[in-house]
Order: structure tokens, then C-alpha cells, then sequence
């Protein structure tokens, strides 16, 4: 074959936008010179090329659509077809380059004869011949037996001529091996190192489905698709980073009374808006939905989380931009934290690093079985030049992406900090808390920071009650 741009189509369904997502990233990373197109069934029927009633048999949008692909090359070159639940971990160059200009089509020849009933959301499972040959199909576009494959004979034809390949003659249908269409839960793993997985029954991005065979594989590029989205290859490099995200309404109603202390702070300070950025005359201001999170962020696309959920997201969110835009010490922030002093730089490095380990926090220990909160995350420095941050940072975003963070008691960001700790110790900035004498029902991450070597410098207004008396203190001096 000539070193032309490979054309890959794959197959979209608005159920699956992730999957597809996820699915055009893999191709990408792996053949940055592809060219990859959805098949759209909406788009199709805009263009007056798809018009068949709905098929209650159909189990997605592009059943039918694939078989447009030579049409849309204009009966011109080699086209890949897939369906939308595969993920690429090798070049799509290898299948391009076993193109046999004999063979009208070229296909993994499956013997794929499930036994359930239903697939991927409830869909009916269907038996037929030749099943996912079609999930895969390398198109000699320009094969005089595929002329015939135009818009008006996809219409109307029946199911079983297209997906049987009945057009064609069986020495017209070349063979690929099964590694370009592995089918996760079916092909044998240890017989192969697949090159294209396919979940064709139902992929990690459906709930009942997170737990299949391979998962791993699919989240491991669904995070560095989230990475890619949101990569900022502008790195600002500085002593000490402050960062903190609110939306106006938490400041109208908390901020305004402790923000403009942070003047007392050393280093740069980063202020993220989630709505509305106003300029409070202290640090540098960001758009959480312009500078930080793509709105093709898959935990958005898929309406993830509840509203706390969403919202302990966001702040994990801007520290894992931060700690990729910005080198050095990176301290986040609650905005809800009033300096009561000037703190210098070398001061603040001396509390705040965390030495040989990766990051550091407010962390009063585990001797307080019957309590969970017991590591406030209102302030949580990062070393991003620790030799395994990276591994470290994308495992802390990992966690939010591939349902890890309903494993702990609250989907919340003290309790994703409390989980990974185990496995990336921290470095405690409370180093007395052995002294405390709590009450049993007590929350004692309500009382690390005044027990913390940074109580000298800082206060933190945790708790509705604490950012009452907050306001009433404020209103009351404005008097």
C-alpha cells in the first residue's frame, strides 16, 4: 500500500460518547497520522444518506452505517472500520499494512456464539452467523464488489446481507489474525498480545460493566485521554506555588473575609474561579472551565458524582493542573484559611516540605478507629520534583475517573487523601497528635490545624459553624 493517511472510521452511539472518546485517543497516541471520522447516524440522516427506521434489533446507531464506508472513501483506497468500544494499543499501520488488494474486505474470522441474552445497557444479545466480523472490517473501498454498497441499497437491504457479507463471494473476504479484534471476555489472554481490544458486550464505561476483563486497559487510556485534554505544556517554575479554586457565591459569603490575608503569603499565589473570576487584587486568576477543566473532561460528559462529589472533584481538579503547570513546592489552599501573620518564604518551606515524601497534609493519625475524618485537607503541599510524582499524580486523578473514590466511606477529597496515603505516605503537619484529648463523637480534622506547627501563621474556618462566627466577627469590626 502507498504511505497514504490511513482513514479510520469508527463507530459512534450517543449512549457511548466516552467510549468513543476514548477510542479515537488510543488511535491517536498510537497513529498520530491517522485520519478518524464518526459515523454519526444523525450527521447521516442530515445528509440524506441514512434513512432507515429504527431496528429494535439494533444494538447501536451504527449498525447499519458502517457499511457506508466505502461510499464516504469514494469507492477510493483502504478504509478501517471499528466499532466504538475498542481501544488501540498498538498502530492501526500493522492492519493497514496486511491490506490484500485480492479481498474486497479483510476481517478477524471469529466463531464468536455467546450464551447471554443481553449486552452492554440492556440490549438484546442476537445470533448470527459470522457475529463480529463486522466490528472490524479493513475496506478495499475501490473493489468493484463493493461498487454496490451505495446509500439507496444500505436503506433498504436486510440486516442478515450486510453483516453476513452476502455480497460478497467467501474467497472476496480476507482474514486477519484475532489480536486486532480481541474480543475481552471471549479470546483466550494468554494465547496473544492483542493489539485492538473490543468489549462487545458491554466495556467499564457502563456501571454494571466497570469490573470486566481488561478494565484496566480501557481506564489506563481514558485517564491519559483526561490528561491530554487538559495538558498545559507551559510549566511556570517558582519556590512556592499558593493555590485555592471558590465560585463567587463561597466567596461573597466566606472568602471575602480571609482572602485578602493571604497578602501575608510568600511565592505566587493562584486564585481559580468556577464561575465569575474577579480580580481581589491578590494573586494570579484562572477560569476552571477555560484554564483548567476541558468541557470534554469524561467526568463531566458522563454527569459523574453528586453536587459534593462534583464539588471535592473540582478541588482535586486544579491540584493535579497545578502541580503540572507549576514546579516546585505547590501548597493548596482552602479558601476558607486566614493568615494571621506574615509568613516568609524559607519559613514556610521548612513547614510545608515534605522532605522525601511525596506530598504532606494535615493528618492526625488513625488512632481514632471509631472516626473517619481524621486528615483535613484544607492546606496539602506537593513536591513535583519528587523522582515519582508523575506516577504519584496520576494515580491521585485516577482515582476520580475510575469509580475508586466510591470505595471510601464519602466520595470526598479527605477521604481519596486518607485512601492513597496508604499507599504514598504522607508527611504530617500535626506532629503531636498522640496529646489530643478529643471526645469520642468529635471529628478530629475539625481541630488538626490549631494542633498543627502551622497554627502560628494560619487559622482555618472548617465547618458551617466556623464560617458563621467568621462573618459575625467580620460584620462586626466593619461596624
Amino acid at each position: 500500500m502507498s504511505n497514504d493517511i490511513r482513514k479510520v472510521f469508527v463507530g459512534y452511539d450517543s449512549r457511548e460518547d466516552i467510549a468513543y472518546k476514548v477510542c479515537e485517543y488510543s488511535i491517536y497516541k498510537h497513529s498520530p497520522g491517522a485520519e478518524v471520522i464518526p459515523l454519526k447516524q444523525a450527521d447521516l440522516r442530515r445528509d440524506g444518506l441514512y434513512e432507515r427506521p429504527e431496528d429494535p434489533l439494533s444494538s447501536t446507531e451504527f449498525t447499519f452505517t458502517r457499511f457506508l464506508v466505502p461510499y464516504l472513501s469514494n469507492y477510493n483506497g483502504w478504509a478501517l472500520f471499528c466499532d466504538c468500544d475498542f481501544v488501540w494499543d498498538g498502530s492501526i499501520e500493522e492492519i493497514f499494512e496486511k491490506a490484500d488488494s485480492k479481498y474486497a474486505v479483510m476481517v478477524v474470522q471469529h466463531d464468536h456464539k455467546p450464551n447471554n441474552t443481553t449486552k452492554m445497557d440492556g440490549k438484546q444479545q442476537t445470533q448470527y452467523p459470522r457475529k463480529n466480523w463486522s466490528s472490524m472490517i479493513l475496506w478495499n473501498c475501490e473493489h468493484p464488489s463493493n461498487q454496490q454498497l451505495n446509500p439507496e441499497l444500505i436503506n433498504k437491504t436486510t440486516g442478515q446481507f450486510l453483516h453476513r457479507f452476502e455480497w460478497l463471494s467467501d474467497h472476496e473476504i480476507g482474514k486477519l489474525d484475532f489480536r486486532y479484534n480481541f474480543l475481552v471476555g471471549w479470546n483466550d489472554p494468554n494465547s496473544v498480545k492483542p493489539v485492538g481490544y473490543h468489549w462487545t458486550e458491554g466495556g467499564p464505561w457502563f456501571p454494571e460493566y466497570v469490573n470486566c476483563p481488561f478494565n484496566n486497559v480501557w481506564i489506563k487510556y481514558l485517564l491519559e485521554y483526561a490528561e491530554e485534554i487538559g495538558k498545559d505544556h507551559v510549566m511556570q517554575r517558582t519556590p512556592i506555588t499558593w493555590v485555592t479554586s471558590l465560585s463567587r457565591s463561597y466567596y461573597d459569603e466566606v472568602a471575602q473575609h480571609t482572602l485578602p490575608s493571604w497578602s501575608n503569603l510568600p511565592g505566587d499565589i493562584v486564585v481559580v474561579w468556577d464561575d465569575k473570576p474577579l480580580d481581589i487584587g491578590i494573586g494570579k486568576i484562572f477560569n476552571f472551565w477555560k484554564d483548567v477543566a476541558s468541557p470534554e473532561d469524561p467526568w463531566l460528559k458522563e454527569g459523574m458524582g453528586g453536587t459534593k462529589a462534583d464539588r471535592f472533584w473540582k478541588k482535586s481538579r486544579v491540584q493535579v493542573w497545578a502541580t503540572r503547570k507549576f514546579k516546585g513546592l505547590v501548597v493548596w489552599i482552602d479558601a476558607d484559611i486566614q493568615i494571621t501573620q506574615p509568613l516568609s518564604r524559607s519559613k514556610a518551606i521548612e513547614m510545608l516540605h515534605p522532605g522525601d515524601k511525596i506530598w504532606g497534609t494535615l493528618d492526625c493519625g488513625e488512632d481514632h478507629p471509631q472516626v473517619y475524618d481524621h486528615i483535613d485537607t484544607g492546606i496539602v503541599s506537593f513536591n513535583t520534583k519528587h523522582n515519582s510524582f508523575q506516577d504519584f499524580i496520576r494515580e491521585y486523578s485516577l482515582m476520580w475517573y475510575n469509580g475508586q473514590i466510591y470505595q471510601c466511606r464519602q466520595p470526598y477529597d479527605h477521604y481519596a487523601v486518607t485512601l492513597l496515603s496508604k499507599r504514598w505516605p504522607v508527611k504530617s503537619f500535626v506532629p503531636n497528635w498522640k496529646t489530643w484529648k478529643i471526645m469520642q463523637n468529635d471529628f478530629p480534622n475539625r481541630f488538626n490545624m490549631e494542633n498543627s506547627f502551622l497554627s502560628e501563621y494560619m487559622t482555618h474556618h472548617l465547618g458551617i459553624e466556623n464560617k458563621e462566627i467568621l462573618s459575625k466577627e467580620k460584620k462586626k469590626k466593619n461596624k
